[in-house]
């Protein structure tokens, strides 16, 4: 892990930041809060990103297969805040993967921008949303300026593969992404990304490493005039298509349910296009989760009403735009 240099004012010559290591690949989550105090010397403040209600200083995402085919995610967050911050980075839901998967937070905490010194821990909380397991945090603003540190591993059992899609633009200000994936000793990894930097590749014993490091990563908007420049980073051990496709395509099994009456009378227009533009707009206007984290997840059988999160919705618009008479893949 890198650890952050101080900004100065000429963006272009942040190309010329030496970065050194916050801690090493071996090091245990739950030892992170012990950097809190150099992160605060070394980081960017809001000075150098002005405007900003946070600064994520860290997000550090690293994953591995196990020998019984479930897949670990390990994810590290350590984000400068000030009260106002959106309630997606203080309200945490991260949602328990289906089929005996888990979610185990390491650490959880608040600390002094000014001191270093920890304001106060945060207690996980298991609940339900929207019939989805999921376990909360909720970072309370404390004082003016604050920092957020998490850590959390993800369990998905019976992944039998390594793969993901990761934003590398966040809506906050990202000064470090560190990516680690390990693949056992020979598997393939297939890698599609706009964006992101080198892609470094080392033998760590009976693993294959690959990791990507990026600095400085400014935020996200739909409001920008290239609103489809978003960065991102797709990866799997899967044979075949490109990993997003391959995520895609892996989603075929999953239960749908059937269009409601109201859908129905709009599947059974006469018109086509008339059909698809209302599909679309239906389906925009059905209930989400709210959150990044409960935004992407699928489960195996759709329930019938919403709330559904955005990657459910493509796949039932996607099959009723296909009882539509639509060619959808």
């Amino acid at each position: 892990m890198n650890a952050c240099k101080k900004m100065f004012s000429g963006v272009l010559s942040l190309l010329a930041v030496v970065v050194v290591l916050f801690y090493s690949p071996g090091e245990s989550f739950s030892a992170l809060s012990a950097n809190i105090p150099r992160m605060i010397q070394e980081c960017p403040s809001f000075s150098d990103y002005p405007g900003s209600s946070g600064v994520i200083w860290l997000k550090d995402v690293r994953y591995s297969l196990g020998a019984d085919g479930a897949m670990t995610r390990d994810s590290v967050f350590v984000i400068l805040a000030r009260r106002g911050i959106d309630e997606s980075w203080s309200r945490w839901t991260l949602p328990v993967p289906e089929d005996g998967g888990s979610v185990e937070v390491f650490s959880a905490a608040l600390y002094d921008p000014g001191s270093g010194r920890m304001l106060s821990p945060v207690l996980p909380r298991k609940s339900q949303s929207g019939g989805v397991s999921v376990v909360e945090l909720a970072f309370p603003d404390l004082q003016e300026e604050y920092i957020i540190s998490l850590s959390y591993r993800e369990v998905f059992p019976k992944r039998f593969a390594v793969d993901d899609f990761i934003w590398v633009n966040e809506t906050l200000p990202l000064w470090e992404l560190q990516v680690t994936v390990d693949v056992p000793a020979g598997s393939d990894l297939a890698v599609s990304a706009r964006g992101v930097g080198d892609l470094r590749r080392e033998n760590a014993g009976a693993v294959e490493r690959h990791a990507w490091q990026m600095v400085n990563n400014l935020p996200w908007t739909t409001r920008t005039l290239r609103g489809d420049a978003r960065s991102y980073l797709a990866f799997s051990t899967r044979k075949g298509l490109e990993p997003l496709a391959r995520m895609l395509s892996a989603y075929e099994n999953v239960l749908v349910p059937q269009p409601s009456a109201p859908v129905e009378k709009l599947i059974n227009q006469q018109n086509k296009l008339r059909t698809g533009s209302a599909l679309i707009s239906w389906m925009n206007a059905a209930p989400s989760f709210q959150g990044p984290f409960l935004s992407s997840i699928v489960r195996s059988t759709i329930p019938e009403e919403g709330p559904w999160s955005e990657w459910e919705k493509v796949l039932i618009l996607n099959r009723w735009m296909r009882k539509a008479g639509w060619e959808s893949t």
